[in-house]
């Protein structure tokens, strides 16, 4: 199933091309490392995001990937996104939701899309979560937001 909600969301809903930027959040689970190795395999630029060395050391190790963002480790995803894709990104692979979204959406190109497969940082949430906070963008940027499910082939 993993393996299917990797493909059906880059393929189906991105539509992915060779040559796109790809930001993917929680890079080094289930679904998140096939995103990568899926979009490396289609000639993309990846960056992914992880929050222990030893999860980002795996990625280092077992995949292609060309940079990794340990968000635990940053003030300001937003500046570190930009810093490793400086000419936008086309695609985000959101298994995260929060933080991550805003910054995805500040740093995404025109057109971009948004690949909604999960929402773990408001799993355990106790109090209403504040972000994303520019949700506007996917309005300004013309930004394509849809939710993948490994059960839809369309």
């Amino acid at each position: 199933m993993t393996g299917l909600t990797a493909w059906v969301g880059l393929n189906t809903i991105a539509k992915l091309k060779p040559g796109s930027t790809v930001f993917v959040s929680a890079a080094s689970g289930a679904v998140g490392s096939i995103v990568v190795q899926l979009a490396k395999a289609k000639g993309c630029r990846v960056i992914g995001s992880a929050g222990k060395s030893k999860k980002i050391a795996w990625l280092k190790d077992n995949t292609d990937i060309d940079a990794v963002i340990n968000y635990k480790e940053t003030d300001d995803l937003v500046c570190e996104l930009s810093k490793l894709a400086p000419n936008g990104i086309d695609v985000y692979y959101d298994n995260v939701g929060g933080k991550h979204i805003e910054a995805a959406l500040d740093v995404m190109n025109n057109f971009g899309c948004c690949v909604k497969c999960g929402m773990i940082s408001t799993y355990y949430a106790t109090q209403p979560t504040i972000a994303p906070r520019n949700l506007f963008k996917v309005i300004g940027k013309r930004i394509r937001m849809q939710k993948v499910s490994s059960f839809a082939t369309t």
